[in-house]
């Protein structure tokens, strides 16, 4: 009589020849995707039967067993805090790892015996990703006329690739970075034909993508008058009085985020996002600024020797377009303010004595004169003055 085989028994087999298979082929590790912060499942890929006496998974370097089934009983290994995050699935025997980390990466060996003894093992290579987020667009001025390079950068994602898009055509070739800081850069030269178009940025890993986009004609408004996309002039200030930094954004402009920060050292000063603004350091520092909401102008006021220095501004727009400029500013004593008037003060006091003195010696020279005409003699004690009377007597013109 012919024998069918039951369902434990095609279990088996297959089981078996799937170990044979593996071990003869060499074939690689399937590899499962996973993100940084959430979960995975790790399958066995074999076919639940009631003989599985014992399935085992760990991880292949080092050498770590994680989770055992046993004739019913779950067993797990290693901390507490690791033991929270894995969980061994008895109806199909996968592996859950929540909260992925870094560390998670690596290969993973499960092993499954069946009750007759026979056992297969398979090997998943998983590899954690950090999810690709706050992509955005860095913008550097190169010349007159709003020639410029973009730059597609992320805040995270790792490693993360960039492709570039103008309109509906690429514009620049896939360039894989494992730096998450680096970005791919293309270059613009500004023309009519292209001063309307869209540029669009992907960013993306295995897991996860981002994009931010801009028009060239909105990069071009943030362009200095000179073209050259240089820092505005440098602000001076009093010491004890204000001064106002400028941002160079207009009122009422469509603005994600603007941070105030100083350059050296460099630390967050003020803080614009959504609407809402928040300032940073020492709270006798935080009550001497403002950030002004309508055109994100930074206020310094009581003025100090030590604010003296580099500012940068750094704006987001809706669009994901980043712009940074710096703003230098100059804080002097009123004593320097005013040393320039100091000569002209002191030429005006001396201008005034000699006047003075000079009306003094006209009144008396005066008043001398009608005295000496009432006696009938002249009594000028002036020799310049004699030689004058003399030069008239001999016969010179009096007119």
């Amino acid at each position: 009589m012919q024998h069918f085989p039951s369902r434990s028994d095609s279990y088996l087999f297959c089981a078996y020849v799937f170990a044979i298979c593996t071990a003869g082929t060499g074939a690689s590790s399937p590899t499962v995707n996973g993100t940084l912060g959430h979960s995975v499942s790790l399958t066995p890929g074999i076919w639940v039967a009631q003989d599985v006496a014992q399935v085992v998974w760990r991880r292949t370097s080092p050498r770590t067993r994680i989770v055992e089934y046993s004739k019913g009983d779950i067993s797990s290994f290693g901390s507490e805090e690791y033991k929270q995050r894995v969980t061994l699935h008895p109806k199909n025997f996968s592996l859950e790892i929540r909260d992925l980390q870094r560390e998670d990466t690596g290969n993973y060996e499960v092993t499954v015996t069946a009750s007759s003894g026979a056992q297969s093992l398979k090997t998943v290579q998983l590899v954690v990703y950090e999810p690709v987020s706050g992509t955005y667009i860095m913008v550097q001025y190169t010349s007159k006329n709003c020639n410029l390079n973009l730059t597609c950068s992320v805040t995270s994602g790792d490693p993360t690739s960039f492709m570039w898009w103008r309109g509906g055509e690429a514009v620049g070739n896939d360039s894989p970075h494992h730096l998450w800081e680096h970005g791919e850069t293309v270059e613009i030269h500004h023309t009519a034909e292209v001063e309307g178009v869209v540029y669009r940025c992907e960013a993306r890993n295995p897991v996860s993508n981002g994009t931010a986009q801009i028009r060239l004609v909105d990069v071009c408004k943030w362009n200095t008058p000179d073209g050259t996309g240089a820092p505005p002039p440098t602000v001076k200030g009093t010491v004890g009085r204000a001064a106002w930094l400028n941002s160079g954004i207009a009122v009422g402009s469509n603005m994600d985020a603007v941070v105030w920060s100083r350059t050296s050292p460099r630390t967050r000063i003020a803080q614009y996002s959504k609407g809402h603004i928040e300032y940073f350091g020492a709270e006798e520092y935080k009550g001497r600024i403002t950030l002004h909401p309508g055109d994100f102008i930074l206020e310094i006021r009581d003025l100090q020797r030590e604010d003296a220095g580099d500012y940068e501004m750094t704006s987001t727009t809706g669009s994901g377009a980043q712009n940074k400029m710096t703003v230098r500013l100059e804080v002097y004593a009123p004593d320097q303010k005013s040393s320039n008037t100091g000569p002209i003060v002191a030429g005006v006091i001396i201008t005034a004595i000699v006047i003075i003195v000079g009306i003094a010696l006209w009144v008396k020279r005066d008043s001398l004169r009608s005295t000496g005409t009432a006696a009938g003699g002249d009594v000028s004690t002036d020799p310049a003055e004699k030689v004058e009377l003399k030069n008239t007597s001999d016969g010179g013109s009096t007119s």
